[in-house]
């Protein structure tokens, strides 16, 4: 999810445009407003364009080389510089409000727990700390920093789009509230592998805004909720999710039977050939057939 406005350049703008129509001036700003709210990509495809500009595909054929003058052709999307570099300056500047307000409920946190502070305003006084095992904090101080594991498998597009620092700096943040960075990475794998992602037309988002949006959480939700019919050994399985995420093994795996001399019978064709890609199978040497009909 993009800011909810867009910054506009009034003077900038008039001058680079005062040789487009009236319709071109319309057709470019609804493209740009699109692609605020698309992560800063659009698709590079006629019909697509037509539809979000409100033109036929004749009429837009017409208008079309003035406008996309102002956007570069990236594989298959189509950017425009300048406004990725307003989307990153308005991700840069939530990512230091969250900031501030998580220094803010730090200091409450402090002022509450410190009984001299609470004994003269009145206030309880909360000094009891939670238990190591169960504190975000101290999960996160024991593992590893698994942030390059994290952006290594976060979609290629997405890293293509990411501010690395940004994101570095809130993955600490985001794995602290997920609980520590094990759980965390489990969510970023789950989304790479998201059937909802295979639909984008844009893509993944920069791995930071993934983040600052906390799109984490609805991958935890999801992977809390999964239902697991696997009835395989479980070290297969685990190994399967650590490699390709939980979304994943629900998918393909889940569905799948289990032969007697450790065979994986895929439910589908198409469940076969995903699981006879995985290292964790093969280093196993555990063959995959598919299902037959009934």
């Amino acid at each position: 999810m993009s800011a909810p406005f867009m910054q506009l350049y009034v003077g900038d703008y008039l001058g680079d445009t005062r040789h487009l129509t009236t319709e071109q001036h319309g057709a470019y700003l609804l493209l740009l407003m699109t692609m605020w709210r698309s992560e800063g990509r659009l698709p590079n495809d006629a019909k697509k364009l037509a539809r979000i500009t409100g033109c036929t595909a004749s009429r837009w054929a017409r208008i079309a080389d003035d406008v996309l003058a102002f956007f570069e052709v990236d594989g298959d999307t189509l950017i425009n510089k300048r406004l990725m570099l307003e989307l990153e300056k308005a991700t840069e500047k939530s990512f230091q409000r969250a900031a501030s307000g998580t220094k803010g409920g730090q200091a409450k946190a402090l002022k509450y727990n410190n009984p001299a502070v609470a004994n003269a305003s009145g206030l309880p006084c909360h000094s009891s700390e939670p238990e190591p095992d169960n504190n975000a904090r101290a999960l996160l101080g024991r593992a590893a920093d698994r942030f390059d594991e994290a952006l290594e498998a976060y979609p290629a597009r997405g890293v293509a789009v990411t501010s690395v620092p940004n994101a570095r700096r809130l993955w600490r943040q985001a794995a602290i509230a997920a609980g520590g960075e094990d759980a965390l990475l489990a969510a970023v794998k789950s989304f790479a592998v998201s059937p909802d992602l295979a639909k984008r037309d844009h893509g993944a988002p920069g791995f930071h805004r993934w983040l600052l949006e906390e799109r984490w959480r609805a991958e935890r939700k999801a992977t809390a909720t999964t239902g697991v019919n696997w009835r395989g050994p479980a070290d297969i399985r685990a190994a399967v999710v650590g490699e390709r995420g939980e979304a994943f093994a629900s998918s393909y795996l889940d569905p799948a039977g289990w032969s007697d001399d450790g065979r994986v019978i895929a439910a589908t064709g198409y469940a076969a050939e995903k699981l006879r890609a995985l290292a964790s199978l093969n280093d196993r040497t555990i063959a995959v057939e598919q299902r037959q009909a009934a």
